[in-house]
C-alpha cells in the first residue's frame, strides 16, 4: 500500500519521499523539458565563452609575450574584483 498521496489524491511509489514527490507532481513535463533545453543553451554559452577567452588570451600573449595562462589569471582576476 502507497502511503504518499498529492494533492490530486494519485498515489506515488512508496520508495518516494514526500520531497521528492511533491517535487515530481510540480513539474510538468513540458516544464522539465524547458528547463533542460536552457540548461543545454547555457551550456553551449558557457563552452563559447571559453573558446572566444582562449582565443583572446592567445591574441594577447603574441602581442606581448606573456604566457596564455597569465592573460587567463589577469581576466580571473579582473572578473572576481567586479563581482565583489
Amino acid at each position: 500500500m502507497c502511503d504518499i498521496i498529492d494533492e490530486r489524491g494519485v498515489e506515488l511509489a512508496d520508495s518516494l519521499t514526500q520531497e521528492a514527490a511533491s517535487h515530481i507532481v510540480a513539474n510538468d513535463p513540458e516544464m522539465v523539458i524547458a528547463t533542460i533545453d536552457e540548461l543545454l543553451r547555457l551550456r553551449a554559452e558557457c563552452a563559447r565563452l571559453e573558446r572566444e577567452a582562449e582565443w583572446l588570451a592567445n591574441q594577447a600573449s603574441l602581442l606581448d609575450h606573456d604566457t596564455i595562462e597569465h592573460w587567463r589569471d589577469a581576466a580571473r582576476q579582473a572578473v572576481a574584483v567586479e563581482e565583489v
